[in-house]
């Protein structure tokens, strides 16, 4: 693929779909680096936005900053946020965040994020909760996500909409990663 180094090692590669319409593509090289291609309104890449533009182009995808880790899958939400697992089961987002979807604790309310958020923390952020760790997949949808921990146990958070958070509340809402309990 243009873009790509030429002696490239084999690369996961996973696409997403915006409410756009814009695809956006993630790839993962086997040796961890990241790249991207596709819209980027809200600094969902972790890379500044310029006008909405997107990442990548013609050329072909763009190195994404290393920031990401060593990525080993992707997770990506219809309103322009990009999830990361990296190697050592931790996770980590940037982009849209109307709902709490990025699981930092607080929603930052659709603001525009970018590379570098109010307060000099860049972004992308790591998805932090107390205990949480080796996580080994995830998932991103509309405006909530989950990941699956050791033991096959569930983590979800954002938007409960129609229950989608499985707490058994209709639109309830988290703000970070919460076990999902089985009756």
């Amino acid at each position: 693929m243009p873009g790509l180094p030429v002696d490239s090692p084999p690369a996961v590669i996973f696409t997403g779909q915006t409410t756009s319409g814009s695809s956006g593509l993630a790839i993962a090289l086997e040796d961890g680096r990241a790249y991207g291609l596709g819209a980027n309104p809200y600094g969902g890449y972790g890379v500044p936005s310029v006008g909405g533009g997107p990442v990548g182009g013609l050329s072909g995808p763009q190195l994404l900053p290393n920031t990401w880790g060593n990525a080993s899958s992707f997770g990506m939400s219809f309103y322009y946020a990009l999830f990361v697992v990296r190697a050592d089961g931790s996770v980590m987002t940037s982009g849209y965040d109307g709902n709490g979807e990025l699981g930092l604790g607080s929603a930052v309310g659709g603001s525009t994020l970018g590379p570098v958020a109010s307060g000099g923390q860049p972004f992308p952020r790591p998805v932090t909760t107390p205990g949480l760790s080796g996580l080994t997949a995830l998932s991103a949808s509309n405006v909530h996500a989950l990941v699956i921990g050791p033991g096959n146990v569930v983590y979800v958070w954002g938007s409960g909409l129609r229950g989608a958070l499985g707490d058994g509340i209709d639109g309830s809402s988290r703000t970070a990663p919460g076990m999902v309990s089985v009756p």
